[in-house]
């Protein structure tokens, strides 16, 4: 029995060695199966579009399959520059498939750096490599010494064949740089050394061009953006339009290539300034300089008028409930946000949970636009897509606010929620603003009904108020908007009224706004309905605030 076991095992050696002469680098997978008298090839690599030669011949690059393939012995090379070529040989038989895998190795070199001192960060070619290190008392040790004392360590990477940039850069020193090229399997030893900087302010730039100090947060203040190429120290001064020295900031020691200051809109006694044009400058000096040198200017104008609306959205924008807000953000904000609920009648219960996200943008001063898209989740019913659309146009005359809205919406299917109102929409705009109240008035007209078609000269008349109240980090909003549907023959004088009640807070020190709201809805034949619904919103754009560096 261990004599016809062996003489087996030798038998399917023989018959592999005679089907593969060698597959160096190279992973072959037979699999039989189809009724042909060709063989199929699918020859793959990890590196992709690496050449393909079949008995020397280029037969296209990886992935490349092969289906009419004559049977028998073949050389199959796959290769790509900068990649050593994997090699094998093969007995291809009619009507299998061959799953063929080429492993290539890079071809590559080591290179072993030395500083004088440590360093921040290396870039080879322009890309940083690994963490920061801290290197090399150079001379004090062999390249292969595996001390772990910080400064008596050397870098070691792995780079592939060919010229290299290697650049190794410190705060408060000039850049070493130096061109090296590297041989395979070779190892190639650099020394640098750095030496200090002068000192110099680099960059100096504003996050916003204006801003309103009474906004929350973030919201209120402006961010400046520095960058020297050494340690030091600055300053920052703010003079009003008469070159008056309002602001002067305590020192601030730089300890990093880029930094920022903050300025709140407020003197030097913490007191809000009048609106208008400031002049900012940033007073630097090197370790061991005794004269300041004054940076360029930059100009920021306080609009005290310049409100940013806390709110969450509906159909017309960002709204007050489903009245919309005539009050629009500053030029260039976008607006993004995600709301979910639920509605429930008083008598049946739940009835659908509306899902939806949000984005408005003012590209201009008196311009809103917004969309917003979703689905309602209801029992016995497929949910259908949702999508909305409006433009909000607005201009105001010292209080008094007034506008116009435009909008559409589209509904795959039956839609039950109150925010999805109708096909098509426009309507005008009242308000009135009053330090942190402020009054809202809208009429609208809606043609169509969500999920169900358009009727010309039929639709739906709903006149909106609203009273919303923001102050610091908080706003509250009450609405109510009544609906009286209408034809070309008449209007009925009561469809359904709909009241609403938001809370919103902007979290200190952030963009994000979570807000919740609760609903009440009454129509004509008694019934009634509450919903109820929470998300949270994040504003960002060049109009408000840049996000920290």
């Amino acid at each position: 029995m261990r004599c016809i076991k062996k003489t087996a095992v030798i038998i399917a050696i023989l018959v592999f060695s005679a089907r593969c002469f060698y597959t160096q680098g190279i992973d072959i997978r037979q699999k039989s199966g189809h009724n042909s008298s060709y063989a199929v090839l699918d020859i793959r690599s990890p590196q992709s579009a690496a050449d393909v030669y079949i008995n020397n011949v280029h037969r296209g690059t990886t992935p490349l399959v092969i289906e009419e393939m004559l049977p028998g012995y073949y050389n199959l090379r796959i290769e790509k520059k900068g990649f050593y070529a994997e090699y094998a040989e093969y007995l291809f038989e009619s009507g299998n498939s061959y799953k063929i895998i080429g492993e290539l190795k890079q071809i590559t070199g080591s290179l072993y750096i030395r500083l004088n001192e440590s360093a921040d960060s290396l870039y080879v070619d322009g890309k940083k490599i690994g963490p920061p290190f801290r290197c090399f008392s150079l001379g004090k040790q062999s390249e292969h010494d595996d001390s772990s004392t910080p400064d008596n360590r050397e870098r070691h990477i792995t780079v592939t064949e060919g010229e290299h940039e290697i650049e190794v850069k410190k705060f408060g020193k000039q850049s070493a740089a130096a061109k090296v090229y590297v041989f395979r399997e070779t190892e190639v030893t650099l020394d640098l050394h750095l030496q200090d900087a002068d000192f110099e302010l680099t960059s100096f730039s504003a996050s916003k061009k204006r801003f309103n100090p009474y906004n929350p947060g973030t919201l209120g203040v402006c961010r400046f953006d520095f960058s020297v190429s050494a340690p030091g120290e600055g300053i920052p001064e703010v003079y009003d339009a008469d070159s008056r020295l309002v602001y002067r900031g305590v020192p601030q020691a730089f300890t990093a290539e880029n930094g920022s200051c903050i300025w709140d809109g407020r003197d030097e006694h913490g007191k809000i300034l009048e609106k208008g044009i400031y002049t900012v400058y940033l007073q630097v000096r090197g370790n061991g300089n005794t004269e300041f040198t004054q940076s360029k200017p930059l100009t920021v104008t306080l609009d005290t008028d310049m409100t940013v609306p806390l709110a969450l959205f509906s159909a017309g924008g960002l709204s007050a409930g489903l009245v919309p807000s005539i009050r629009l953000m500053p030029k260039g904000s976008l607006y993004s946000a995600c709301t979910g609920g639920a509605d429930f009648t008083l008598h049946t219960g739940f009835t659908s949970a509306p899902v939806f996200l949000g984005f408005a943008y003012t590209p201009l001063d008196f311009l809103e636009v917004s969309c917003a898209a979703g689905t309602e989740i209801y029992a016995g019913g497929t949910p259908p897509l949702i999508v909305q659309a409006a433009a909000k146009a607005a201009g105001k005359a010292g209080f008094f606010r007034y506008g116009a809205v435009l909008g559409a919406s589209y509904s795959s299917g039956k839609a039950l929620s109150a925010f999805n109102e109708g096909l098509v929409h426009a309507g005008i705009l009242l308000g009135a603003a009053t330090g942190p109240v402020y009054i809202g008035a809208a009429e609208q007209v809606y043609f169509g009904q969500a999920g169900g078609g358009f009727i010309p000269f039929s639709g739906t008349l709903k006149t909106g108020l609203s009273c919303s109240f923001q102050k610091g980090f908080f706003a509250a909003h009450l609405s109510a908007a009544l609906y009286s549907a209408f034809t070309d023959a008449d209007i009925r004088g009561f469809s359904s009224i709909h009241t609403g009640a938001e809370l919103c807070v902007l979290i200190p020190k952030s963009m994000w706004m979570p807000g919740a709201g609760l609903y009440y809805r009454h129509n004509a034949k008694g019934s009634g309905e509450i919903s109820f619904r929470i998300g949270c919103a994040v504003y960002h754009g060049n109009g408000l605030f840049a996000p920290p560096m």
